[in-house]
């Protein structure tokens, strides 16, 4: 726990080298100090101190931030709705991804458009994982916890304990506008999974066995579909141009859009 902190905190080195410069200009934005309570304790009120009170001023600036941060997500989005909302029960199967930018109407012959006559082109940015990662995910988190639990193989624990600390909590706050990216603190945890699923489907043994050249090509066909999947999507993660065809293909349920 407290070399978590440490590193954390470390995270901020740039708010702790600049917080003057953070707290003038939160201070001016009347809504930061509404979710801090009406409390914000800003070094900028205040003359700066130096050594060990300059850091203490830093950290308190910190703090500050974290609680007015906490309170906005905590007590002021209650009942409030977002197109892009998303449920983390629906996390791991991505059913509802986050859309960031699109480009419409982009016509035949304009902007490298090469579309049919009366269909258009687009470019997207859109916030999905990559279906084979998670949906395999899914799966291998319930391994997980059939290995943990009836295994008792701590490595499995170390799965499914990251996934469920970095996802459960979240759900006591699914009244409000909360969206996919936030699962991005679960793939470490869900990317371990798949990694000794199929450890434990080539197994430990060097000898050649019908169950290790099973495994194998089990292990070795799930990566190169997983590789192709990430070459499928990459036109939607990053903005590229893509005729309404094209853009559909790829946009496998409704819910996607």
């Amino acid at each position: 726990m407290l070399v978590a902190l440490v590193v954390y905190v470390t995270s901020w080195t740039g708010w702790l080298i600049h917080a003057n410069d953070y707290e003038k200009s939160t201070l001016s934005n009347s809504q930061y100090v509404t979710y801090d309570g009406g409390k914000a304790r800003a070094t900028a009120s205040r003359d700066d101190a130096e050594g060990i009170g300059e850091v203490t001023q830093s950290l308190h600036s910190l703090w500050d931030y974290h609680r007015a941060v906490y309170n906005f997500h905590a007590h002021f989005l209650n009942d409030a709705t977002h197109v892009y909302a998303s449920k983390p029960a629906g996390w791991l199967l991505m059913a509802r991804p986050l859309g960031v930018d699109v480009q419409l109407d982009i016509k035949p012959d304009t902007r490298g458009c090469d579309a049919p006559a009366g269909s258009t082109c687009l470019r997207q940015i859109l916030l999905l994982g990559n279906p084979l990662i998670w949906w395999a995910g899914a799966l291998a988190l319930g391994f997980a916890v059939i290995r943990w639990l009836g295994g008792r193989d701590w490595r499995f624990g170390v799965a499914v304990v990251g996934v469920g600390s970095t996802r459960l909590p979240r759900m006591m706050y699914d009244d409000r506008p909360i969206f996919l990216f936030y699962a991005i603190a679960s793939l470490p945890f869900v990317v371990l999974a798949l990694t000794l699923a199929p450890g434990s489907i080539v197994g430990t043994s060097n000898v050649p066995t019908p169950r290790r050249t099973a495994g194998v090509v089990i292990a070795g066909s799930y990566v190169v579909l997983a590789v192709i999947a990430f070459a499928w999507f990459w036109p939607v993660w990053t903005d590229q141009l893509l005729t309404h065809d094209e853009w559909l293909r790829r946009i496998w349920f409704t819910r996607w859009i």
